[in-house]
């Protein structure tokens, strides 16, 4: 094909069954083509409402025929989330909100732990949420890593990298075979021995699970950490290695521990800050983001498995856990009472003004404007109080230094 700019080929059926490239009008090369030629499908104009919906399998998140990923640092509950998820889903109840949903079939695995590390952590969700085996209805199937080995794609020196079909297939016929609805694969890296930080490779690896998702018609879920982070706060783009995987999965939920500063805004003792932690929608391809974050707190549950030799198991259980209510004990009087009070004085909506206005709403309320949860309660109050019109901030100039400032007035009157 000397002389034929690539930029101007394009291939038709030619003689015999060889793909022709026409050079537009310099003449036609044949080309041996294995497989079907490429082509463009149009489109057919169809009526939105007999398009099927998404299937959206559980919170959100897990969605059939599709890639999604949970992804945050070590030891934050990203497995524990994920295996209260299963157990959630086969027990056709959300465990976190106590609501009837329709049961599916689930199957987890896990890589990294032994298949008695497994039964502890679903006894203990069991044991929380009071679970029998009839509640699960034969819906749930667990693995570890350590038994049954799953490698989706292969990497070496002599083919680069390539997919690893005698395992893919194996897998593919177990999820069909047991009408699996859900699959969670925890985590990414066990299950592929390819270059982390190659975006080819991952992509290769990625693009494998979704194919299986829509191969077998499930929803397919891989958890995944995240870099080293020295303390800041986690986003999809922190997942470690290439970001091909982020690119794929439709959804993305990242969790990340309670900072120090959360802690005691929500005054929870220093010791116990890393029981909780909070979910974001990282990213969410099917869905609009969330408008809120929600909490997460691990509690601690007893097996009752103790032995003369050994003390009993107590294992983390995922529960929700809300940011304390700032309006929580408050009524419209107290609204009022603070709306007095704004509109006797001039207040500054600077947090560092000597006249701040959430000095006022304090001495109101016999809270303490120093204190680092009351003061975070005041400025969640001023924030809602604020949109909503019950207080509103206005520019003035300054008796003082004739400057412009911001200062609170009362909106409208409760």
């Amino acid at each position: 094909m000397s002389g034929i700019d690539a930029n101007d080929i394009y291939r038709a059926e030619g003689p015999d069954g060889l793909r022709v490239a026409f050079d537009h009008g310099r003449g036609g090369v044949d080309v041996p083509h294995k497989g079907p030629l490429v082509s463009a499908t149009p489109y057919r104009w169809i009526d939105p409402a007999s398009i099927p919906p998404r299937q959206w399998l559980f919170d959100r998140h897990y969605i059939r025929r599709f890639l999604t990923a949970t992804v945050s640092g070590a030891g934050v509950g990203k497995s524990s989330l994920a295996l209260l998820d299963a157990v959630s889903m086969a027990s056709g109840r959300n465990l976190l909100t106590g609501a009837q949903i329709r049961p599916v079939r689930v199957w987890y695995w896990n890589g990294e732990d032994p298949q008695e590390e497994l039964q502890r952590r679903i006894a203990a969700i069991a044991r929380h949420y009071g679970l029998t085996e009839a509640d699960l209805g034969g819906r749930l199937f667990v693995d570890s890593g350590r038994n049954t080995q799953i490698k989706v794609a292969l990497d070496d020196r002599q083919r680069g990298v390539t997919i690893n079909r005698p395992t893919v297939e194996s897998a593919t016929e177990t999820l069909l075979a047991n009408r699996i609805d859900v699959s969670i694969f925890d985590p990414f890296v066990s299950i592929h021995a390819v270059a982390e930080n190659d975006n080819g490779a991952i992509d290769t690896v990625a693009k494998e699970l979704a194919g299986i998702a829509d191969r077998c018609n499930c929803s397919v879920e891989t958890i995944h950490h995240v870099r080293k982070s020295n303390g800041a706060e986690m986003t999809a783009d922190d997942a470690r290695g290439a970001s091909s995987l982020i690119g794929a999965a439709r959804s993305v939920r990242v969790a990340n521990p309670m900072t120090a500063d959360e802690a005691a805004r929500a005054d929870i003792n220093p010791a116990e800050r890393r029981l909780y932690f909070r979910v974001d929608g990282g990213k969410a391809n099917m869905a609009p983001p969330s408008a809120a974050s929600v909490w997460r707190r691990l509690v601690g549950v007893s097996l009752g498995n103790g032995t003369s030799t050994y003390p009993e198991d107590s294992v983390g259980v995922v529960t929700a856990w809300a940011w304390p209510d700032a309006f929580k004990g408050l009524t419209t009087e107290d609204l009022r009472a603070v709306q007095a009070k704004v509109a006797g004085e001039k207040w500054r909506a600077d947090v560092q003004a000597k006249a701040w206005v959430g000095r006022a709403v304090a001495e109101v309320l016999g809270l303490d404007s120093d204190s680092v949860v009351d003061k975070a309660r005041i400025k969640s109050l001023l924030k809602t109080w604020t949109a909503n019109g019950s207080l509103a901030e206005v520019e003035r100039l300054d008796d003082e230094t004739r400057k412009s400032r911001r200062f609170v007035e009362v909106g409208t009157w409760a």
